[in-house]
C-alpha cells in the first residue's frame, strides 16, 4: 500500500501478507517527509514487530538524525543486549531442532 504526497513524493508504503503487516528484508512500515528523507520505519514479521539485525522501529528528525529506537523480537520489546541474545539464542534452537530432525 503506497499513498504520495501532492508533489508525487511517497508519503507512505506498507507491506502486508494475508492481511498482517509483514516483509522480509526491510521494514513493513515506512513514512517519508516531503523530501524523501525518512520519518519512521518498522520492521514486521506476521503481524509482530520483529528484527533480528537492528531496531525494529526508527524514527527520524527532518535532518534525518535518529530521535529514537526500540528493539523486538517476535513482537516483545527488548533491549538492544537483549536482542543479541534472544537471535543467539534463536540460532542455537534452530540448529538442534534440524539436528534432531525436527
Amino acid at each position: 500500500v503506497e499513498g504520495y504526497y501532492d508533489h508525487g513524493q511517497v508519503a507512505f508504503r506498507s507491506w502486508y501478507h494475508m492481511g498482517s503487516l509483514h516483509r522480509e528484508g526491510g521494514p513493513a512500515v515506512e513514512e517519508f517527509y516531503e523530501d524523501g528523507k525518512p520519518i519512521y520505519r518498522a520492521w514486521y514479521k506476521r503481524g509482530k514487530l520483529h528484527r533480528e539485525d537492528g531496531p525494529a522501529e526508527e524514527s527520524y528528525a527532518p535532518d534525518g538524525r535518529r530521535i529514537y529506537a526500540r528493539w523486538f523480537f517476535e513482537g516483545e520489546e527488548t533491549t538492544e543486549e537483549g536482542l543479541r541474545r534472544l537471535v543467539a539464542l534463536s540460532r542455537i534452537r534452530k540448529a538442534t531442532a534440524k539436528d534432531i530432525g525436527v
